[in-house]
């Protein structure tokens, strides 16, 4: 009887030790860091779908087709080129000379503050011909269809994704104020990207961030190059023209076409492409913390930053939304 109460006890505790080897694959529910001293690279393969699975579960907008948790992304170090791109296609002179007169309301402090803010790092100030150089240099056979373009602000956004894909780094627009340095909140990730609204839905194009040479720059061209073709022609385009041929729609698309599917109901959060690592922020951090046409919002937390006021962390700038190219599009027709 003893004998069997023996037997049986050391099969209850080799039954557990073999449970617990097995839980101890899957650091999603034991709470350890998934780390490469963890576990054997064979035994990640095995384990990677599983771990994705339930990660997938526990946060729909978190997609890991890999092996590093978000805490260890840092660990990582820079992967963003630190190189600052303005995009501002009529030149320095018209540029000086719009950010002077107060009616514009384009503060030329901005693009000082962001420069200095970011000392160390390269300066890129496209102009028309600074524009027209690069293109010939890295994609010659997109030049006709840039020049083709009927508008400047078509001109501005279709060149980002080739500044994103051929050099990388951080682009803003000339009406975005930085509060605070971007490095610490870009180390590790491969690409940074904004959401505008509340409900997660959006891509931003006026603040991208990212290593070049990424698949997504490289499928965001070949849909900015087709747009490009089928609206060259036209004269009189509105800014619902504009947004959906080269502004965050096609961002969005694009972006939903390359992630997870959970990205179709919220792309705030952070995923992997193909073989990066992409953090998308919401409303209210990284450089929007107010939808665009709220602008009380906007002049409560510009009277918080001039007071010195407490901003959080990942609040690293201020997109005004000043809108200066709907001046250049008709007005958009009521229904």
């Amino acid at each position: 009887m003893l004998k069997a109460q023996g037997i049986g006890l050391v099969f209850l505790l080799g039954t557990c030790f073999v449970l617990l080897e097995w839980l101890h694959q899957f650091p999603v529910l034991t709470g350890k860091a998934f780390t490469s001293d963890h576990v054997s690279a064979a035994e990640r393969r095995k384990t990677d779908l599983e771990v994705g699975r339930l990660r997938r579960l526990r946060s729909g907008n978190f997609e890991v087709n890999g092996f590093f948790p978000v805490e260890d992304v840092r660990d990582r170090g820079s992967r963003i080129p630190k190189i600052l791109h303005q995009i501002y296609l009529d030149g320095e002179d018209v540029y000086q000379s719009n950010s002077a007169n107060d009616s514009n309301r384009l503060q030329a402090t901005w693009r000082d503050g962001c420069r200095r803010l970011h000392n160390g790092w390269q300066i890129h100030f496209w102009d028309l011909d600074k524009a027209e150089g690069f293109l010939q240099k890295k994609a010659a056979w997109f030049l006709p269809a840039f020049r083709a373009l009927p508008k400047t602000v078509l001109k501005g956004d279709v060149l980002r994704p080739f500044l994103m894909y051929h050099i990388g780094g951080m682009y803003l627009d000339i009406d975005v104020e930085c509060y605070r340095p971007a490095d610490p909140i870009l180390v590790g990730w491969d690409m940074v990207l904004q959401s505008e609204y509340s409900e997660g839905q959006d891509i931003s194009n006026a603040v991208l961030a990212s290593a070049p040479g990424l698949p997504y720059w490289e499928a965001l061209i070949e849909a900015a190059a087709a747009a490009a073709d089928a609206i060259a022609n036209k004269r009189r385009l509105d800014a619902m023209d504009v947004l959906h041929a080269t502004g965050p729609p096609l961002y969005t698309q694009v972006f939903k076409q390359v992630a997870h599917p959970h990205a179709a109901n919220n792309v705030v959060g952070a995923w992997k492409l193909q073989n990066a690592w992409v953090r998308v922020y919401g409303l209210d951090s990284f450089f929007v913390p107010c939808v665009w046409m709220d602008r009380d919002c906007h002049e409560a937390v510009t009277k918080r930053h001039l007071s010195n006021a407490w901003i959080q962390d990942d609040l690293v700038g201020h997109h005004h939304y000043l809108g200066s190219w709907l001046a250049d599009v008709e007005p958009v027709k009521q229904s």
